[in-house]
């Protein structure tokens, strides 16, 4: 009795062996195309992310064998096409399949409905010339509604298969943004690419991530969560070698501030002592112009009458007394012409000092705000400091 039960199990084990190697052997070839893109809202690298998690998902379990990439690629070059693009259609599609040994095509399209993307796939029996299957799916257009999507495709895609099915692991992913970006990103470890970065089929649970750059790094966990896209975004603070760079820009502004203060000082007081010089002699000038023009007045009325007394004189010292005052008067209209000259000249060099007096500088003019404040123009931008009474 023991004997026929051994001998009942050795075949039973074998049977089911036999089922699964034949479901893996017999599994259909399948050329899956690039996704096309007609709601316009998603990136090439995304559609190229969700055409890898689409051929893996279909994969799964051994339900399809995938064309290799590569092979579909040299396929595009024999035939001269530059891109999938050139091969959206059902006729190149089929015309490829066939050409590749494939059993099936896979054409994946993506379009916008009102506020909404709706995935649409189809699955084209090549022998039969016809659609086997086809899944559609409407939702949001973010990342992780896309995921969601490809999830939903390839389950709906995927056959029944007689054998037992390995269990399908869950995963989860994020998309990661820094400010600034650019900055390489380890994952455990491991160099996975520079932010902003969208990371896919990831295991859930706790993930050590580490955002370096030049001047910047961070260290940080994320919580992986199942069939879920974490959105992540970090302000990165500056490491040794940033601080470092800080100070520096900081140092040369500061210099660069004391340097405008100095030059703003002393262009101020070449200009205070024109505005000195040039408003004193205008002063003088003025002064001994009047001057001029009062002994001038004098000396012209004084010999004019001096003269008419001198013509109308019968005695002799009247004559000698208005001689004397025709050369007083005429004394005056002299000295009235040299004041008049001098005050001519002294005018002349205030309005050389005024007019010769360096202009301030236009920030420096109206605020004193503008007194404390400095810029220094470096190589990769410009660094202001401040400093002073405000």
């Amino acid at each position: 009795m023991n004997h026929r039960a051994v001998v009942v199990t050795a075949l039973l084990s074998t049977l089911l062996v036999s089922v699964e190697a034949s479901a893996k052997k017999t599994a259909p070839i399948v050329a899956v195309f690039d996704i096309q893109d007609r709601s316009g809202k998603l990136t090439p690298k995304l559609l190229k992310q969700l055409k890898a998690y689409l051929r893996s998902k279909l994969a799964e379990g051994g339900a399809f064998q995938i064309v290799p990439e590569g092979e579909l690629k040299a396929r595009l070059r024999t035939q001269k096409k530059d891109s999938y693009k050139d091969c959206y259609d059902e006729k190149c599609q089929v015309e490829m399949g066939r050409e590749l040994a494939a059993q099936k095509t896979l054409s994946t399209q993506i379009a916008k409905v009102g506020n909404e993307c709706m995935v649409m796939a189809a699955l084209y029996d090549l022998k039969r010339a016809t659609a086997e299957r086809s899944a559609t799916r409407k939702g949001g257009c973010g990342e992780k509604e896309m995921v969601l999507a490809m999830e939903h495709i390839a389950k709906k895609l995927r056959p029944k298969l007689v054998a037992v099915a390995t269990p399908e692991k869950k995963s989860g992913g994020f998309v990661l943004k820094s400010e600034p970006s650019g900055v390489a990103v380890w994952v455990d470890g491991k160099k996975r690419g520079e932010t902003p970065l969208t990371l896919l089929k990831l295991p859930p649970g706790k993930h050590r991530i580490k955002l370096a750059g030049p001047y910047h790094e961070k260290e940080l966990t994320i919580d992986v969560q199942a069939d879920q896209i974490a959105q992540k975004r970090v302000v990165l603070p500056l490491n040794k070698k940033g601080l470092a760079r800080k100070r520096a820009k900081e140092a040369e502004a500061e210099k660069h501030r004391r340097q405008m203060d100095a030059d703003y000082q002393r262009i101020k007081k070449k200009r205070s002592a024109g505005s000195l010089w040039g408003y004193t002699l205008l002063t003088a000038g003025l002064v001994t112009v009047a001057t001029a023009g009062v002994l001038y007045g004098v000396g012209i009325s004084g010999g004019s009458s001096a003269t008419s007394d001198y013509h109308a004189s019968n005695f002799v010292t009247d004559i000698a007394s208005n001689r004397d005052k025709m050369e007083s008067s005429q004394t005056l209209t002299n000295v009235g012409h040299g004041l008049a000259a001098a005050g001519l000249i002294a005018t002349g060099a205030a309005l050389y000092f005024l007019i010769a007096r360096p202009e301030l500088p236009a920030e420096k003019k109206s605020a004193s705000l503008a007194r404390s404040f400095g810029c220094a123009t470096l190589a990769d931008g410009a660094f202001c400091a401040a400093g002073g009474t405000f």
